[in-house]
């Protein structure tokens, strides 16, 4: 298919370009017209960087640490997970380290996996195998046909998600969670929107600002509804995912 000359593919990357955006997401959010290649781009720039061998210390290690427990109370830890990313990253690091922590078979490591309730809200590419059979192994291996099928499995914020089993699951979580962590989240006032934060009950709330100024930090908190039971607790360091949390005292070390 060509557009005055153009493939596809050579007009999305002029056009994105000419755009000013800063990322795929944020044009495909006005540009719906070019949702199947964008989202192919998504799943192109992604998948070469499934290395397990990346998946190595960093926040992800810390909360692993945080969830420290014996294999029979493991289900005792009180952790949902609700990502607007597409990546498989994190599942791929829980059910590693969940195996070779305990020593368990595959089967068993995939019923303490399951105890932690993960949504991803726009999509994810592919499921892994471990969860579905027949899924994409976390792996950097690319082809057309690999790079299609995780495509997929790709939402914008331009997809109409927010009745989706996904997000009212999600927002129920929410309204019933005592403490939540906004973790290198851009804030998008339709994505804050769509998680009904009118409805959430009561608790702390704590937010990481990596990036932001103080100006734009104060715009953020100011999409946040009041609630005399919510408290938003935002960083006024700018810290990076790891160190936020280790400031903030989310998790509860052991």
């Amino acid at each position: 298919m060509a557009l005055n000359g153009q493939t596809v593919v050579q007009a999305f990357a002029a056009e994105m370009a000419a755009s000013q955006a800063s990322s795929v997401d944020e044009f495909l959010e006005h540009r719906p017209d070019f949702a199947p290649v964008g989202k192919d781009a998504i799943a192109q720039a992604i998948i070469p960087h499934e290395d397990e061998n990346k998946l190595r210390g960093g926040w992800y290690q810390y909360l692993f640490r945080a969830l420290n427990a014996t294999k029979e109370r493991f289900h005792h830890n009180r952790l949902t997970i609700i990502t607007f990313n597409y990546d498989r990253s994190l599942e791929q690091f829980l059910y590693t380290a969940i195996k070779y922590k305990y020593g368990i078979s595959h089967e068993v490591t995939v019923d303490l996996l399951n105890t932690i309730p993960i949504f991803h809200l726009h999509g994810m590419l592919d499921p892994l195998p471990f969860f579905h059979p027949g899924g994409r192994p976390y792996s950097t291996t690319t082809s057309t046909q690999i790079i299609r099928r995780a495509a997929t499995g790709i939402k914008i914020i331009h997809d109409d998600v927010q009745d989706s089993l996904q997000f009212r699951r999600s927002v129920q979580y929410l309204a019933e969670a005592e403490k939540i962590c906004f973790l290198g989240f851009g804030y998008h006032r339709t994505n804050l929107e769509r998680l009904q934060m009118k409805e959430w009950g009561f608790g702390q709330v704590y937010c990481s600002s990596y990036g932001l100024t103080n100006a734009e930090r104060n715009q953020i908190q100011n999409r946040f509804p009041s609630s005399p039971k919510v408290t938003y607790n935002f960083d006024p360091k700018g810290l990076e995912a790891l160190p936020f949390l280790r400031e903030v005292g989310f998790l509860e070390m052991s």
